[in-house]
């Protein structure tokens, strides 16, 4: 039976410890990370065991009955949300896919949250926090999310930046995995990394990525549209990005609406305008957008008439 610590010891840190497997007794590691609001209430706790086999995770709600209680899990508060009301208003803040990436973040002094929905994917759609749940920690704050090295990794990372956006986020940036010489393992998060980058090692590879992830690797490569039928004309920036993709051939575009985005190939509506109709930013992974907010003379600028 795996040990487990009380209420007040998993509402103030993550608590870990070994135990004996049930059927043959191997080592099983258990992890209960407290999932607390910016008030600093307990919402939940969320469960990790380590076997041999591989990891399991479950949910205890706050009282340690089993399960949420009704509580749905991307309605819950980002892991270690309790601390953003301490940190400057301008500090970037790193977000993980997990509670073990964000501790090992952590533990070098990098101002981290975590996403605790897990990614998964279902046709079109990722699992990601709700607006609801982000607007505890969004408004006015600029966050770099880091995703685990695969496709449904950047598609939960990709809507996890839209929800952020109409949050009230400041700024949203999506980590990629640059420099591909490194070899980035596939699947790899923060965890994995940390350290394996030579010579770019613990904080000093931290600080690295946030700077240059944030400011340089991150902007978006340009869009390189097909040459026009007729000339485009002056471009009238009228600061709506309706308006916008309206004129790039996007009849439907209107505030709070989720459309067609004529930066790539994909058909599917993935472009989210917010309800200022001042930004808008696209879920999907091909796009050149994807991961931070798009003005209405971005798009004046690069899609062709």
């Amino acid at each position: 039976m795996a040990r487990r610590s009380s209420a007040a010891t998993v509402a103030r840190q993550p608590r870990s410890g070994p135990s004996s497997g049930p059927r043959d007794g191997a080592a099983v590691n258990v992890t209960e990370y407290p999932i607390r609001d910016a008030r600093g209430v307990l919402r939940a706790i969320h469960v990790r065991r380590d076997t041999p086999a591989g990891k399991a995770m479950a949910w205890l709600a706050a009282d340690r009955s089993s399960g949420l209680g009704g509580i749905r899990v991307d309605g819950l508060p980002l892991y270690r949300s309790e601390l953003v009301p301490g940190w400057l208003v301008d500090t970037w803040i790193v977000v993980t896919e997990g509670e073990s990436d964000c501790d090992a973040l952590a533990a070098l002094g990098v101002p981290a949250l975590a996403t605790v929905t897990g990614a998964t994917r279902s046709g079109d759609s990722f699992t990601a926090p709700s607006v609801d749940a982000l607007r505890d920690v969004a408004p006015g704050r600029r966050f770099v999310l880091w995703p685990d090295n695969d496709d449904v990794g950047r598609g939960h990372m990709s809507v996890t930046a839209a929800n952020l956006y109409r949050a009230g986020a400041r700024s949203v940036r999506i980590a990629v995995y640059k420099p591909a010489s490194l070899a980035w393992p596939k699947g790899a998060g923060a965890r994995d990394l940390i350290g394996t980058a030579e010579p770019m090692t613990g904080l000093a590879m931290i600080e690295w990525m946030i700077e240059e992830w944030a400011e340089r690797i991150l902007r978006p490569p340009a869009y390189v549209p097909s040459p026009p039928s007729r000339p485009a004309g002056p471009l009238r920036d009228t600061g709506s990005v309706s308006d916008a993709l309206i004129a790039r051939g996007v009849p439907n575009a209107r505030p709070g609406r989720t459309v067609r985005c004529p930066a790539h190939e994909d058909r599917h509506a993935s472009l989210s305008i917010l309800r200022d109709d001042l930004r808008a930013v696209c879920k999907s992974g091909s796009c050149p957008w994807a991961g931070r907010g798009v003005i209405a003379a971005d798009i004046l600028r690069t899609v062709p008439r």
